[in-house]
């Protein structure tokens, strides 16, 4: 398996296709065009776009394409097909908006969470302040509130691959953990049976994102945006351990050999973001499975009887409406606990 390698070596296709689908499990590829190498990426997605074509952003791995070892490592099941269910999160906007209508402020921050860079205030900040006024917050207090919560919810890991439909976490995504060394970056990702890291070169993975950075860039600079700094280094392991050493100096109650969700929650009461967020990768870190989170929130869930507190299903959780009407102590916290392992 090419993850055993020394080093791993990266590459990114842009790829337009057209889809017929057959019926809801199957469909043909009926037109597919590789943007050259000497092509320009914007002129390349205009073109195709024109067509009505969908835009693809393909990794590849040691020239193996990312998506069917997925197929059969991460959901362990030969007959998924990964781009009936996700799209890569860094193509998604091409083909579910006119090009003009891209927020390059919201594209900024999923650039910067795949090179493993940290989103900052500021960074969510500006994508509220750009958002069309019928979606905007109201006032500038609402505006840092909801940036800050979107920072958090940024950092918490890298969505590598979103729904086809919306692109949001709680419709189901596969995120990485990525960080950086002095030469290398990783990824880690968490299959169903076992923790999985990638190492690549960093001038391998810089030079592969460069295009789209630049692509990016030129866009924000027309607004006077804050351009991405490819080469910021991004979080480092001993950073994190760093953070949870001093989580633990911090927070005297808590037991460093097996933490739970409600460890989670008492913490989160402090709105310290930085321990919230230290807490969140030391609990993924061992491997909670999510029928303990599952065991949790039925504990918080009141109202119901005993019949319908055990129909209640994983997959139930999923539903937007359905979890805003539960009555939890601390929602929003459960619910991150939630998304780290749907």
């Amino acid at each position: 398996m090419f993850q055993h390698k020394e080093l791993n070596k990266l590459k990114i296709n842009w790829v337009a296709r057209k889809i017929n689908r057959i019926d809801d499990s199957s469909y043909e590829i009926v037109y597919e065009n590789k943007k050259g190498k000497g092509k320009n990426l914007k002129e390349f997605i205009l073109e195709e776009k024109s067509k009505n074509s969908d835009i693809y952003l393909n990794y590849h791995i040691d020239g193996m394409d990312f998506s069917k070892w997925l197929k059969s490592n991460y959901f362990e099941d030969h007959d998924f097909e990964i781009e009936q269910q996700y799209e890569n999160n860094l193509s998604f906007c091409f083909n579910h908006l006119d090009y003009q209508d891209i927020n390059f402020s919201l594209f900024k921050i999923m650039a910067k969470r795949a090179l493993g860079q940290t989103v900052d205030l500021e960074d969510c900040t500006d994508y509220h302040h750009s958002r069309k006024n019928k979606y905007k917050p109201n006032n500038e207090k609402k505006i840092i509130e909801t940036g800050k919560a979107m920072m958090q919810e940024e950092n918490m890991d890298t969505i590598l691959f979103c729904c086809t439909c919306c692109g949001d976490r709680m419709c189901g995504y596969i995120g990485i953990q990525i960080y950086h060394s002095e030469s290398q970056i990783s990824w880690q990702l968490r299959t169903q049976s076992k923790l999985v890291e990638f190492r690549f070169s960093k001038t391998n993975y810089l030079n592969e994102f460069k295009e789209l950075i630049d692509l990016i860039n030129r866009e924000l600079s027309i607004k006077n945006g804050r351009p991405i700094n490819i080469y910021k280094t991004g979080a480092t392991k001993k950073d994190m351990n760093e953070k949870i050493k001093n989580l633990f100096n911090k927070h005297k109650n808590l037991s460093q050999k097996k933490l739970e969700i409600n460890d989670l929650k008492n913490i989160s009461k402090t709105e310290n973001l930085e321990d919230i967020d230290s807490i969140i990768h030391l609990i993924r870190k061992q491997g909670l499975h999510h029928n303990e989170i599952k065991e949790i929130l039925e504990k918080e869930y009141s109202g119901l009887s005993k019949k319908e507190k055990n129909s209640i299903s994983w997959k139930m959780l999923d539903n937007e409406q359905y979890f805003n009407n539960l009555d939890l102590e601390n929602p929003i916290l459960v619910k991150k606990a939630f998304l780290l392992y749907s």
